[in-house]
């Protein structure tokens, strides 16, 4: 049972925690409005004030007897900064020259200085330096003994550690994980962090050597690959076939491309996720001003709808809930904006499943395809999906079904990490079901209970036989509920779960 107002959305929010929201009020009254995940951004704060933000999302979602409830750590990656300002912010003439080099040493009008070290010797001649998301702008002229000689192209005004890209760059000799992030993750592994977000993704060998990073650690958290560099493009196929996810971060992918060229991409990046039954998440900038006022624009409104019609898994709030004036809002109002669109994708039968480009071969896609045409065909009331790893629920999520898709475990860590998932709706067992009778008894009961099904109507249910062995989901029933039924089964805990 949900201990929301509101009904649960198919797509899901990531809200972003901060100044504004750290506050075990402020994160229960957001879980409310409808936040299923929330990001802990590891570029601002330290280890100390992200174990208070953790815990106060359990406690929040605890108080809310919520399980559902998911974290993620969004790694860093390689940050390309200037130098604090010898003297104060200083302003770039359009048209004036100066020297761009490495090092810690202040930045002033006769040269920038950048972090970490070994930047300048990425560039080449008439490259692009852009500073401060883009609104100062360089061009590189001729490399000198230790630095760049560049012209102004765009002025402005310069102040402490602006955020740097170098869009014409090769970043392929760059780590794909710096000390920061490692240290993030041994943390956040320790600390139980759910999922976690990889910056500026490359390949898929950046994603593969995070995931070796926290298995050496002792456990398999998903890793999402955060798209926002050119260089994923020659790498797209492997990427996916690396991650649990992909993030399409729209502020960065904004600055190393033009804005308009971001919306086409967004929509390339979207459909090839899906092909790939690849969970995938739209952020940055999706309700942007709400971060000053009570309501969102028609444009801003009109952004997170046609997300939903693309058929994302989930969109992400950053500044809106980090540091806006008005987090609960903002979370309130993508969810008004996500039911309303969801309500008239249905309306026009606007969620046909695409042409997959995965191995047609593959046992566990082939079952989750037939699961849902099963439940299309026989009328089903709901999708029951038992799992133990969680693998299983995104191949089934992926094909948009549109009925209910239950999604059942004793693992509330697997349960947090589909979080992010389109459309399901878990439920938490208090122990494994010795056999597949008793998954079913145990999830008809749970949902009998909450009045989401009707006895005498069927069922699809996609589980394991035999339970506890190793393999793959190998099991799937067309079950329809006995007229007469029990109140209680083997591993349902003695109140119902959301």
């Amino acid at each position: 049972m949900s201990n929301s107002v509101y009904p649960p959305t198919r797509t899901k929010i990531i809200a972003t925690l901060g100044p504004a929201s750290h506050a075990v009020p402020i994160i229960r009254d957001l879980i409310i409005a409808g936040a299923n995940v929330f990001r802990l951004n590891f570029s601002h704060g330290n280890h100390a004030q992200h174990a208070a933000a953790l815990a106060n999302v359990r406690q929040a979602a605890a108080d809310l007897e919520r399980h559902d409830i998911a974290v993620m750590g969004d790694l860093q990656g390689v940050k390309i900064r200037t130098t604090v300002c010898a003297h104060g912010p200083f302003t770039l003439e359009t048209g004036a020259t100066i020297e761009v080099a490495d090092g810690e040493q202040p930045s002033d009008r006769s040269c920038l200085r950048l972090q970490p070290g070994g930047m300048t010797g990425l560039l080449q001649r008439e490259e692009r330096i852009l500073i401060d998301d883009g609104r100062i702008r360089l061009l590189t002229l001729e490399r000198r003994a230790a630095s760049f000689l560049c012209r102004v192209e765009q002025g402005g005004t310069m102040a402490d550690r602006r955020g740097v890209h170098l869009p014409d760059s090769q970043r392929g000799i760059l780590p794909s994980l710096t000390p920061k992030d490692e240290a993030d993750l041994a943390w956040g592994v320790a600390n139980g962090v759910d999922v976690f977000a990889l910056s500026f993704v490359r390949s898929g060998r950046d994603v593969r050597l995070a995931k070796q990073f926290i298995q050496a650690r002792g456990t398999d958290t998903p890793v999402i690959a955060k798209l926002e560099t050119r260089e994923f493009l020659q790498e797209l196929h492997e990427i996916f076939a690396e991650a649990f996810g992909v993030m399409i971060a729209r502020g960065d992918l904004g600055v190393v491309m033009p804005p308009e060229s971001v919306p086409y991409m967004q929509k390339r990046l979207v459909a090839d996720a899906r092909d790939h039954l690849k969970p995938v998440i739209v952020a940055t900038q999706m309700l942007e001003t709400m971060i000053e006022r009570p309501q969102p624009t028609r444009a801003e409104t009109s952004d997170v709808a046609n997300a939903v019609f693309d058929g994302v898994d989930g969109v992400m709030l950053s500044g809106e809930t980090a540091i806006g004036r008005y987090p609960v809002e903002a979370v309130a109002a993508m969810r008004r904006i996500l039911s309303s669109s969801e309500s008239a994708s249905d309306r026009d039968g606007d969620r046909c499943p695409r042409s997959f480009m995965v191995d047609a071969a593959s046992f566990p896609v082939a079952l989750g395809a037939a699961t849902c045409y099963a439940a299309e065909a026989v009328g089903a009331q709901g999708i029951i999906v038992y799992t133990q790893h969680g693998e299983s629920p995104p191949l089934v999520a992926a094909r948009r079904p549109r009925l209910p898709l239950y999604v059942f475990s004793e693992h509330a860590a697997v349960l947090r990490r589909l979080a992010l998932v389109w459309g399901v709706q878990t439920r938490l067992l208090e122990s494994a079901p010795a056999t597949v009778e008793e998954v079913v008894l145990a999830c008809e009961t749970a949902l009998l209970r909450e009045g989401r099904v009707r006895p005498e109507q069927p069922l699809v249910i996609m589980a394991k036989r035999p339970q506890g062995a190793p393999g793959q989901t190998n099991f799937l029933s067309i079950h329809t509920i006995a007229g007469r039924h029990g109140t209680s089964a083997p591993g349902l805990p003695p109140e119902s779960q959301h």
